[in-house]
């Protein structure tokens, strides 16, 4: 391989291409988060580029009560490390929730 075209596209601008030259390439594939899970639950809001909004507390739960999301659907994409945390802290989110139900429903 001489040469390689690379073309940028962001969401607030046209895509720009450039030649580069290069003797190995190694690719890496960005995404945006799929319209599956708002278009079909309801409730579900997210921002202008189509991520899930999530609360802090409890952490990644969205918009509609009892439904958590997390990693590149909610956060944007990174590393398997930040995805691995994420998905930690969702579920400590989670349970926060259940308890705070649990202990409403003891109390009446």
């Amino acid at each position: 391989m001489k040469e390689i075209v690379i073309e940028t596209k962001n969401a607030d601008s046209e895509p720009t291409r450039r030649r580069v030259e290069a003797d190995k390439v190694l690719m890496a594939v960005g995404a945006v988060p799929s319209t599956r899970i708002p278009r079909t639950t309801s409730g579900i809001e997210v921002d202008e580029k189509g991520y899930l909004l999530t609360r802090d507390v409890p952490y990644g739960m969205t918009s509609r009560k009892g439904v958590f999301a997390g990693g590149d659907v909610a956060n944007r994409q990174a590393t398997v490390v930040h995805a691995m945390r994420d998905a930690k802290m969702v579920a400590e989110g989670i349970a926060q929730y259940i308890d705070a139900v649990k202990l409403m429903e003891m109390i009446g």
